[in-house]
């Protein structure tokens, strides 16, 4: 099995079918509560389901949308209405919230996992196999107001033997870059050695990833290396400083910094800001985008 890019064809068909199940044999202020880890899954379960019944009252609930409209989705989710309340959610709603009602959780159990690609020097996305504890973040959005059931849509023997218990520990997902520059810019003396003290964490990051991190801090003059007792330790520069003090990550503060030198600090935070941000979509709009015929 694949935890693929899009959902298959077969997938959507039985989402559409238990779905239409559970609407006639659960109570009408019972909401459904469906998870999938990427937009493109949203947009294809919201697809299969909204041209399948006129019965159904369905929201999305994503980081791309605006947090208002997210809001004011839960909100209407605890209201008696004529129609099914369907939530269909992403990883914001895995945990921290709490939505009224919910009666039954489906969940498609996959994940999106940002990584650093150590060859490329870049964050790639894929979708990949939830993990058992996310899964069961996931079932302990129903049973806190009502009753709930879950709903897996995976075999039971894959869930059990090839799903793994725990998700990979960020750090190990990393490029370690912004962890080593802000070690570096504490005041305390033990971080003044982030290579030696991140390899005593629970879940150390590869030596071949740090070791490139700490090049390139090197490399854009935020760091430099001198030797004490034979070993070798880095030291922050000022540079290093201004970029650790600003909000950004060190490649945006980079940016920031270099357009702020060149007289274009406007310009320079305008591209981090359009190149680290999602663009904010009315749940309206979304509507009318996710019509039968997209």
């Amino acid at each position: 099995m694949d935890g693929g890019k899009a959902l298959s064809y077969q997938l959507l068909i039985f989402v559409r079918a238990l779905v239409k199940r559970l609407d006639e044999i659960k109570k009408p202020f019972s909401v459904f509560l469906i998870f999938a880890p990427t937009y493109r899954h949203l947009e294809q379960i919201y697809n299969i389901l909204i041209s399948s019944s006129p019965r159904y009252d369905i929201d999305v609930l994503h980081s791309a949308i605006d947090i208002e409209d997210c809001l004011k989705s839960m909100e209407c989710s605890s209201k008696m209405s004529a129609k099914r309340k369907i939530l269909i959610a992403s990883a914001i709603a895995d945990s921290s919230i709490t939505i009224a009602n919910v009666g039954v959780v489906i969940d498609t159990c996959r994940s999106l996992e940002v990584n650093w690609d150590i060859d490329k020097l870049r964050y790639n996305a894929q979708t990949v196999w939830s993990s058992h504890a996310i899964c069961d973040q996931r079932k302990g959005r129903t049973g806190r107001t009502c009753a709930g059931e879950v709903y897996r849509l995976v075999p039971y023997g894959f869930y059990t033997t090839q799903m793994m218990p725990f998700e990979k520990p960020k750090l190990e997902l990393a490029s370690c870059r912004d962890e080593i520059l802000g070690l570096l810019s504490a005041a305390a003396k033990v971080m003044s050695d982030p290579m030696a003290l991140l390899k005593k964490t629970l879940d150390p990051p590869s030596s071949e990833t740090v070791e490139k991190a700490v090049k390139y801090l090197h490399d854009i003059g935020s760091c430099t290396e001198s030797v004490e007792r034979r070993r070798t330790k880095l030291q922050i520069t000022e540079h290093g400083k201004l970029l650790s003090s600003l909000p950004f990550t060190v490649e945006e503060a980079e940016i920031v910094v270099l357009g702020a030198k060149k007289g274009l600090l406007h310009e320079a935070l305008a591209l981090v800001a359009i190149s680290s941000s999602r663009p904010q979509v009315s749940t309206h709009t979304t509507k009318s985008l996710y019509s039968p015929h997209y």
